[in-house]
């Protein structure tokens, strides 16, 4: 050892420096010639071979990132604009549903209008009718000058009918009072004379 250290301060230390810097330089740019040199015939390291599958499998975890995000942003506006869509469909579809209700208050009112118009005019032909055969029961009776227990039946009815259309004015009056005033005969064969026995 003594011999390697003499021979060392024969060459100089400088000498030595520079030769170990020149391998640490040498060795770096020789392993990467043998690289190239081994690419260029074909042969790969398992090393190599182990980061190229590595870097692929990244590429594509990136890639697959990448078409993640992209998909969820354009999904993300796509769902944006259908969101949109709906919000102003609704809109334009309250907006008919309150011009349909206030047409349909409309019709329900010009037909309520037009049923009280209806019922009114009813009640007055009605009346009119009524008015007429109440008249004529009220000329038989008091001609014959008795009524029987079924014309004072149909006679009350047909006044309960009048009253309840409306008309008031002479049955009260005048012809009710006098078919009351008459006599009840029980002609033969009248079911109120069977019961009363």
């Amino acid at each position: 050892m003594l011999g390697l250290i003499e021979k060392a301060e024969e060459i100089g230390c400088g000498m030595i420096v520079l030769v170990i810097a020149m391998a640490v330089l040498f060795v770096p740019m020789a392993v990467e010639s043998w690289n190239k040199f081994l690419d260029a015939l074909g042969l790969v390291k398992k090393k190599n071979l182990f980061r190229k599958q590595r870097e692929k499998e990244i590429a594509a975890v990136y890639s697959h990132i990448e078409e993640l995000q992209s998909g969820v942003v354009s999904k993300q506006e796509e769902y944006h604009q259908q969101s949109i869509t709906i919000r102003d469909n609704l809109a334009r579809r309250q907006d008919d549903l309150y011009e349909k209700q206030i047409e349909l208050k409309q019709d329900v009112g010009n037909i309520t209008r037009m049923l009280e118009e209806y019922i009114q005019k009813d009640n007055e032909r009605t009346i009119a009718s009524i008015r007429t055969t109440l008249w004529r029961l009220h000329r038989e009776f008091t001609s014959q000058g008795y009524v029987t227990p079924d014309g004072l039946k149909t006679f009350r009815e047909l006044g309960k009918v009048y009253e309840a259309a409306g008309g008031d004015d002479i049955y009260h009056e005048k012809l009710q009072p006098e078919v009351l005033a008459l006599d009840i005969k029980y002609p033969a064969g009248s079911i109120y004379k069977i019961k009363e026995v």
